[in-house]
């Protein structure tokens, strides 16, 4: 049978534990590789110390070995910033005892890496890594100044005690490589995050507002309020759906209105519609806004011929009695952005009013308009004088009644 233990315990190592934050996780993976070779190297010096006969230096080498396992032990619990303090300082008092006992030997080099990795500690706080970066980098400036001068309280042999220093010189150059290589990989990795959660917000926003809207909120946060004077405005319900939506499961309800929803929002996108809101069954749209159109009756107007057509489709596949009712009025509205957390873009006005009236007032399979919209479409629709209706809050209104385009 196959060993994986290898396999296993580098899958141990990697995978962050449950109490580690999400925004430490490239430091858990870069502190515990990080770690590892510095057990590894120091546990290799030990050994060559040990066989060099240098035995105080090589205790000192195998001490920092253990206290980069205890880092790693402590990185895999979870204790981050535990185990980084433990390595950092382990590392100063070692270069220091390196001076002391072998005179200018290299240790103190490593320092540099340390350095960089400790403007990486996981602390809120950026001050905290700053403050451990200078502790260290006071540090590494007097021992390379003491290092040269200082004699060491053990000989040594010459020629082991040069190699040392250029071996340390090296392995400190290839750390400090490693941690400028990690450096350029996670702000790669953070530059690509961020411009992904941008285009994410983007996306999201202009899934709620309309684009120019939602550039001007980006830019401009605060109240956004617009006056536009010619739009044209449709509402539209089901008649039958609470009715209907009684013997329906939940989730069946929630379906068929997200079925015909949805077509009616790529209906939108066609006819250069902005869609505001829904409201249980009731759909809302505008043309004309943010975005002046001259044309904005015809096109509210080829809108809900379209969706009464395809809304007429989607009942007779399920089998249904609903019916729609359309209502379109065009006038001056006032347009903005309210609220501070989950805002929406809103129209408001004596136009929306009597929009919301020509559908709420309006016959079941029929598109309603107002005098006003009416005088728009005449030309150059099939239009039916429906006669005076008293509309609440309004009062009579002469209204009329969309029945095809020239086209159709």
């Amino acid at each position: 049978m196959k060993d994986n233990t290898p396999n296993k315990f580098f899958s141990f190592i990697t995978q962050p534990p449950e109490s580690a934050p999400s925004r430490l996780q490239q430091f858990y993976f870069f502190s515990t590789y990080g770690y590892c070779a510095g057990c590894l190297l120091y546990a290799a010096l030990c050994i060559y110390l040990i066989q060099q006969g240098m035995l105080p230096l090589a205790g000192t080498c195998g001490g920092l070995a253990a206290l980069f396992a205890l880092g790693v032990v402590l990185n895999i619990h979870g204790r981050l910033k535990a185990g980084m303090l433990f390595v950092i300082f382990g590392q100063c008092a070692q270069a220091w005892a390196s001076v002391y006992i072998s005179g200018y030997t290299g240790f103190h080099h490593y320092l540099v890496p340390l350095m960089v990795m400790s403007l990486l500690y996981p602390g809120r706080r950026k001050i905290q890594g700053a403050a451990l970066g200078l502790i260290v980098g006071l540090e590494f400036a007097a021992l390379t100044h003491l290092a040269p001068r200082t004699s060491p309280a053990y000989l040594t042999y010459i020629q082991t005690a040069q190699f040392l220093r250029g071996a340390n010189l090296y392995l400190s150059l290839f750390s400090m490589s490693m941690a400028a290589i990690y450096y350029g990989i996670a702000s790669e990795q953070s530059r690509k995050k961020h411009e992904q959660h941008e285009e994410k917000t983007r996306t999201l926003l202009h899934n709620v507002l309309p684009e120019e809207i939602a550039e001007k909120l980006g830019s401009r946060p605060g109240i956004i309020t617009e006056e536009f004077e010619n739009v044209s405005i449709l509402f539209s319900d089901i008649v039958g759906f609470t009715t209907l939506s009684r013997t329906m499961p939940p989730d069946e309800v929630v379906s068929l209105l997200n079925r015909i929803f949805s077509q009616f929002d790529d209906l939108a996108g066609r006819h250069g519609m902005e869609k505001i809101k829904t409201i249980g069954d009731a759909y809302m749209c505008t043309a004309g806004i943010p975005q002046f159109r001259a044309d904005h009756a015809e096109s509210a107007a080829r809108m809900a011929l379209d969706m009464m057509r395809e809304f007429n489709r989607i009942a007779r596949e399920i089998g249904q009695p609903l019916q729609l009712r359309i209502g379109i009025n065009s006038g001056a509205v006032v347009a903005g952005v309210i609220g501070k957390t989950k805002f929406s873009y809103d129209l408001w006005g004596n136009s929306v009013n009597a929009a919301s009236r020509m559908a709420s007032h309006g016959m079941p399979g029929e598109i309603q308009v107002s005098r006003s919209t009416y005088d728009l479409l005449k030309e150059k629709f099939v239009m039916e004088e429906r006669g005076p209706v008293d509309i609440k809050g309004i009062g009579l209104m002469t209204t009329f009644l969309l029945k095809d385009s020239p086209a159709g």
